[in-house]
């Protein structure tokens, strides 16, 4: 990566990857106790809950004597200092449940040098040793520029971004997938099973009709490319059911799914083959081989 790229970085770019392994023993169980907080900022996505709780439940076990604090209303709280402490009996409720309502969420962000100040402060009064962002591309780049100012004044807190959203946009070769996505998904796709109590010719029309770019348009092709990246097991095929009208008798009674039209299928199946040559063939093979075939063809 050249340097125009890690400009804004510099206390961070370069630093080496850290992989979460499974270890033999309990021997190595921490003796600090530790200060965590942890903010959900942005929209909402199945499975904040989870994350909170996977934390908690780690502190518990591996640092007893730790605290976790949970900041109210998103990044506000954390510079209005509003937060409570995160207990087994206020966790209860929350687990495995739908929602950010337990803190709640925020789309404000930190910007200004006051702002960056206000957050140092808060962290400072805590004695945190960590904080953890939970966001999408929005509130993850806004960490990593918290990170960077914290690294400047050489804070002890570190902060970490949990990478949470629904529109599946936040991906690398470390994070092959957000959480909340995949759920995303699943439950639209059970939610259009009302398939089966209306003609299927209605169905049909309503995904043609869905104007090429839209938003709309974008979800359908999001959920299969995600069908294509992570092959679901036959049990989601069946709730997910790629109904191409041309392929389909118009005999057949309603299955319950989503419809799909073809020209969804067709987009979402050529780059998935694309992406596909890509990883087989370096760059330069593959502008080559994509060119030599339209060359042929004219």
């Amino acid at each position: 990566m050249d340097s125009g790229h890690n400009s804004g970085f510099s206390q961070l770019f370069g630093q080496p990857s850290a992989l979460v392994v499974p270890r033999d023993s309990d021997s190595n169980d921490s003796q600090k106790k530790l200060k965590i907080g942890v903010v959900l900022s942005g929209g909402q996505a199945p499975g904040g809950y989870n994350v909170i709780s996977g934390i908690f439940d780690y502190l518990q076990e591996r640092a007893k004597g730790s605290v976790l604090y949970g900041f109210r209303g998103g990044p506000a709280g954390i510079m209005k200092g509003k937060y409570v402490e995160i207990t087994p009996e206020y966790i209860y409720p929350y687990r495995n449940q739908g929602g950010f309502d337990m803190i709640c969420s925020g789309r404000d962000k930190i910007e200004t040098p006051e702002q960056f100040q206000q957050v140092a402060d808060t962290a400072a009064k805590l004695d945190l040793d960590g904080l953890l962002v939970i966001g999408g591309d929005d509130s993850n780049t806004n960490a990593c520029l918290l990170a960077e100012n914290f690294r400047g004044k050489n804070l002890k807190t570190q902060v970490i971004g949990c990478p949470k959203t629904i529109d599946g946009d936040l991906k690398c070769k470390e994070v092959p997938i957000s959480f909340g996505f995949d759920t995303a998904c699943k439950v639209t796709a059970t939610k259009r099973n009302f398939l089966s109590l209306e003609p299927l010719n209605f169905f049909v029309d309503l995904a043609t009709s869905i104007q090429k770019g839209s938003l709309d348009w974008e979800r359908y092709l999001r959920c299969i490319r995600h069908a294509f990246c992570t092959t679901p097991s036959p049990d989601w095929w069946k709730r997910v059911l790629l109904v191409v009208p041309c392929h389909r008798s118009q005999t057949q009674a309603p299955t319950p799914g989503v419809v799909f039209s073809s020209e969804m299928i067709c987009e979402g199946t050529i780059e998935r083959f694309v992406e596909l040559l890509k990883l087989t063939y370096s760059s330069k093979t593959f502008t080559n081989l994509i060119f030599y075939k339209y060359v042929e063809e004219v």
